[in-house]
């Protein structure tokens, strides 16, 4: 039996292009992008490119703001299980 893994690919869309300058696409894609924050980039990953608290896609104009779901104030700690990316400016 194989002990490789199967990875599965998903299609770029359009004619997108890891050096178009579209770093939401790539970070939410890919979870990295040398251009943005480690932290914003994973969120932005397991948030499928989406604002939680809009949910419209980010887009390359928005300014992310990277909140605690529930407040460090209510004793919860500065983890990713807490905290969302969101459009600083929501629709």
């Amino acid at each position: 039996m194989a002990s490789e893994c199967i990875v599965r690919h998903i299609t770029i869309k359009g004619n997108a292009s890891p050096f178009d300058g579209n770093l939401k696409y790539w970070s939410s894609r890919r979870g990295k992008h040398p251009l943005v924050p480690k932290r914003v980039a994973k969120l932005l990953k397991e948030q499928k490119g989406k604002c939680l608290y809009c949910g419209l896609y980010f887009r390359e104009d928005d300014l992310i703001e990277v909140d605690h779901i529930i407040p460090k104030s209510q004793g919860k700690k500065d983890m990713y299980g807490n905290l969302q990316a969101l459009r600083s400016t929501p629709a």
